[in-house]
């Protein structure tokens, strides 16, 4: 699972054909949605070169990312006059039509469902201006990491200096699993790997390229 700690994935790791002695690894860390994980070659296989693990995700039960939550803030009391929003994605912009000063959080994921860049968005909070609302990308194509804010135009009046901000609730991001190197093991050193998952949900796996 994509928080299995150090025994779990010490017994997945030594039920394989070239891991099956208790002395070949140590497993430490964990668990493994917030620790890194890491994997020290011992026994037979200390002070060497051991090929790297390989980590995938399971087709079964994939891992889950985190889907990106922005906050649309009015502040200023506005008494009329409306909005637009732009999302970006890679060179592309697009930007929807105009948002009332006054719009319930439905306007505003109707507005940007209309925009071809977003295959899934949901929202809650409202009605402005006395209150935020929360934009969530469902879709599969935002959930990256560092997602960019979207961008606001705003044609609000009325009330004292009325402005719009935009800000992160939840930084989104894709998931994955990866293994690295944090020791290579020689004649004087035993190799440790480091396994690194970041999801919310699902399962991974680990292999020996040899097993």
């Amino acid at each position: 699972a994509f928080d299995a700690d150090n025994e779990t994935i010490s017994t997945a790791l030594h039920a394989l054909t070239t891991l099956d002695e208790d002395s070949n690894i140590t497993v430490a860390g964990g668990p493994a949605a917030t620790t890194d994980i890491t994997v020290e070659f011992r026994g037979a296989l200390g002070s060497q070169s051991v090929v790297k693990l390989v980590a995938e995700t399971d087709a079964s039960d994939p891992l889950v990312g985190v889907d990106e939550k922005q906050r649309i803030t009015i502040t200023g009391t506005p008494t009329g006059g409306d909005f637009t929003l732009s999302f970006t994605s890679g060179a592309t912009t697009q930007t929807t039509g105009a948002i009332a000063f006054d719009a319930a959080h439905g306007a505003v994921q109707t507005a940007l469902q209309a925009l071809g860049l977003i295959d899934g968005v949901t929202t809650s909070g409202g009605a402005f201006p006395g209150a935020y609302v929360d934009v969530e990308f469902t879709g599969s194509g935002v959930d990256e990491t560092d997602q960019t804010l979207m961008t606001v135009t705003s044609s609000l009046t009325g009330g004292t200096t009325p402005a719009i901000a935009i800000t992160t609730v939840t930084a989104g991001y894709a998931p994955t699993v990866t293994v690295t190197r944090s020791i290579f093991g020689w004649k004087f050193a035993n190799e440790i790997q480091q396994v690194t998952v970041r999801a919310s949900g699902g399962k991974f796996k680990l292999a020996d390229r040899k097993s």
